[in-house]
Formats: structure tokens, sequence, C-alpha cells
């Protein structure tokens, strides 16, 4: 009996699914450029572990372009930039992921003061939509600015390659974690980030998709409080939510 409740709960969770998901907008090259302003739909600060610094997020103007500034509280925390992969690509696309890259820069609040070394890494893990999909937490090395002497870094790319099939994507996830990390330093920092890209085994860039900006006149169901989203809510709670709400908790880094 239960066997056939879950199916009939999965069967409706998917034909409502199309009604849950938001209008969405494609970059123009394929990478997050936060070109559009949208941001707040997909990324967000990780603050629940106990290391965890409670960064302010916000988009900026920076080097001449738009970028995501990740402002330190307090520099002896580890600062966690969350960003959600199924918000951003398709699931089909998801599991073509072979490498995920972003660009980043570390300067220090004052201006003057030298940032130091800050060691940064991308860490991924997934929460399957049933626990044979879930992702193992890993991560790409700690990787810092070449020059750290100064008040504004140079910029550095940071790259996470999913090669093992463990730590790759799939199109069966309810999360697709994708955890930006800058270690616990002594300078008060501003970390931006921008450029956010994914590719393919054949280096190819994966487009990002992602909710449009208000100007573009998009909604959600989260704004609009749309009838499907709240039954796709009730019939997730109903599919055994609290198995998935233990599940993220174990593979979250």
């Amino acid at each position: 009996m239960k066997k056939k409740l879950l199916a009939a709960v999965c069967a409706a969770a998917m034909a409502l699914s199309a009604y849950a998901i938001p209008t969405y907008a494609t970059t123009g090259d394929g990478c997050v450029d936060f070109e559009n302003g949208e941001y707040e739909a997909f990324a967000w600060m990780k603050t629940v572990d106990a290391d965890a610094d409670f960064s302010e997020l916000s988009l900026v103007d920076f080097d001449g372009s738009k970028q995501l500034a990740v402002k330190v509280v307090d520099a002896t925390k580890t600062a966690k930039l969350y960003f959600e992969g199924t918000r951003i690509w398709a699931p089909a696309d998801l599991a073509k992921i072979k490498k995920i890259t972003v660009d980043v820069t570390i300067v220090s609040q004052d201006g003057t003061t030298a940032p130091g070394w800050n060691g940064t890494l991308i860490g991924t893990s997934g929460v399957g939509t049933s626990p044979e999909y879930d992702v193992a937490w890993s991560q790409s090395e700690v990787k810092g600015p070449e020059e750290y002497s100064i008040a504004v870094s140079p910029t550095m790319t940071l790259e996470r390659r999913l090669l093992l099939p463990t730590n790759m994507f799939n199109e069966n996830l309810a999360e697709a974690q994708i955890i930006f990390i800058r270690y616990s330093n002594t300078v008060p920092a501003i970390i931006y980030y921008d450029n956010l890209t994914a590719y393919d085994a054949d280096g190819n860039i994966i487009a990002a998709t992602f909710p449009a900006a208000a100007s573009d006149g998009a909604t959600t169901s989260a704004a609009t409080g749309n009838t499907p989203a709240i039954v796709m809510a009730t019939v997730m709670a109903l599919a055994g939510g609290t198995a998935l709400i233990s599940r993220r908790r174990k593979l979250r880094k």
C-alpha cells in the first residue's frame, strides 16, 4: 500500500512540476555573469555550520561588470557561498557537467590592508530524489591568489572537475549543491565571484538557465503564491520530506 501511495505521489509531483517551475532566461554566452541582476533565486550564504561566517551577500558593480560580493563579517570564520545547481541548469545538462569554474577576486575591506593568503575551493554534493541518486561530497584543491601582499588580489579562476561517477551530478537531483568556500583569515575582506561556468566532456560550455530578473516581467511560484507551488510542497511532504531533509544534512559540507 505504501509503495502504491508513493508511486501515486511521485506521479503527481511530476505532473505538477511544470507549473511550479519559474520562468527562465539564458545568459548570452552560457555562463552566470549576473549582468541581468538576478542571483537570489539560486545563490545564498550557507550559515548553518558552526564554523560559518554570516557574510553579507550582494550584487555590485566591480571591475567593469556586475559581480556577486561576499562581505566577510567575522574574518576568523569560514565564508560559504551556496549555489543551487538545479536552479541554474536543466536536469539533463546537470548530468553532462564535467568541470565548473568561477572567477574570484579578494579585496580588503579598508582598501589598503593586504588581505593575505586566502584559501578558496569549490565543493559539490547532491541530494537525489531517492537515495541511489545522492552525490557524495568532494572538493577541488585549496587555491589562493598568487599575489596577496596588495589590497586587491589578482583575479584567479577556481576549477572543480567532476570525473568520478560518485561525484558527478545526474538528472534525478532535488539539490545540486555547489559551495564556494573561503577559509578563515585575520583580515576582513570582500570576495567577488563572477562568470560561473560549466563545461561538458568536450570542453563546451553548458548554457546556464535561471529565473529572469524582475525587470523582465517574470514571476515565480514563490513570489506569486501559485496554487501549484503549494500543492507541490504538499506532495513533497507526503513523499517523505523528512527522509530527504535527513539526507541533505548528511551530504552538505
